[in-house]
């Protein structure tokens, strides 16, 4: 029994080594008490869950103990100003898409934050590629042929997004644009009831997210991909070709995410960066991510504060252009 204590209490320290390693050898001391990450999605969602196996990661080497707290609605705006309101001490952080920091700021005037001024990038998580999708009904097995079967009749020219002002919607907007397509935009509340309208030939195409549950269709012969807005193509859909690929320069596009903390938090960037870059090299991090078809990226600070300015405005002349606004 001693020997059964000697040696529980041995493997107990050598954890506690193992996860404040990390923190004491970036010269940083792990914080006391609670910290939280704040998420604009509610419970089980894959934001969430991606959320909660960073909070894990981090509980030791970044503070005692590490919570999510899910501030849903708005399309992350509300858990975006939550965490630019809160102290500067480093125990509230944003785990947000890109969305609301590149998007929100053009379609909002009254916006409640200002992405650049108000927060400091931690690191960039993973990015989740989209495309265009049509169903099984819609006879074109390329993008040219679908450009053809729009101008073959008005009904057809349409597409889905899960919603409007969403980066999908304004991503459709510019393909319509390149591809000098009149298409009526059709804004869903969600992911999920636009692609179940697209299987249910309710919609003919769909712009969007490429995650879990488009690949898993395309699989399955129910819709298909016909092209990805992507530098590269995905590894989910290797035969898909990227929209660069076929002529189109200006459509490459990712809904990325990132952790970020208020501005005045600066003293907690340089090892927390170090820190979530460790974790995603985690197997099991590693596995979550390849579940949800979510790209590991692991931008550093300065890449990511890089990638939020030029996104931002990138995407400013395409909202403006489009005619949208908010209340639209």
């Amino acid at each position: 029994m001693l020997n059964r204590r000697r040696f529980l209490q041995g493997g107990a320290a050598a954890a506690g080594l193992c996860l404040t390693g990390l923190g004491r050898a970036a010269g940083f001391q792990p914080l006391d008490g609670v910290a939280r990450i704040i998420v604009g999605f509610p419970p089980g969602a894959g934001a969430d869950t991606v959320a909660r196996k960073l909070a894990e990661k981090l509980t030791g080497p970044y503070a005692a103990n590490v919570i999510v707290e899910n501030r849903p609605g708005a399309g992350g705006r509300i858990a975006a100003e939550a965490a630019k309101n809160a102290a500067g001490d480093g125990r509230t952080l944003l785990f947000t898409p890109a969305s609301p920091m590149i998007l929100a700021p053009h379609l909002y005037p009254d916006l409640g934050y200002d992405p650049r001024q108000d927060f400091l990038p931690i690191t960039g998580i993973s990015a989740l590629k989209l495309g265009l999708v049509v169903n099984e009904s819609c006879p074109a097995t390329t993008l040219q042929a679908y450009e053809e079967w729009c101008q073959g009749d008005a009904r057809r020219a349409s597409f889905a997004s899960p919603g409007a002002g969403t980066l999908p919607h304004f991503l459709g907007i510019r393909f319509a644009k390149a591809a000098g397509l009149d298409l009526v935009h059709i804004g869903y509340k969600g992911a999920g009831p636009a692609l179940r309208d697209l299987i249910g030939d309710q919609v003919p195409a769909y712009v969007g997210i490429l995650g879990a549950d488009v690949i898993a269709q395309s699989r399955e012969g129910r819709i298909r991909v016909l092209a990805v807005a992507n530098t590269e193509r995905s590894a989910d859909l290797p035969e898909v070709p990227t929209f660069l690929e076929l002529g189109y320069p200006g459509m490459v596009a990712e809904e990325w995410m990132g952790v970020f903390a208020p501005a005045s938090a600066g003293a907690v960037a340089e090892p927390l960066d170090a820190i979530l870059r460790q974790a995603l090299e985690a197997p099991d991090v590693q596995e979550l991510l390849q579940r949800y078809s979510m790209e590991s990226i692991a931008w550093p600070s300065k890449v990511l504060g890089e990638r939020l300015s030029s996104d931002l405005e990138a995407w400013g002349p395409i909202v403006r252009d489009s005619g949208f606004k908010a209340d639209s």
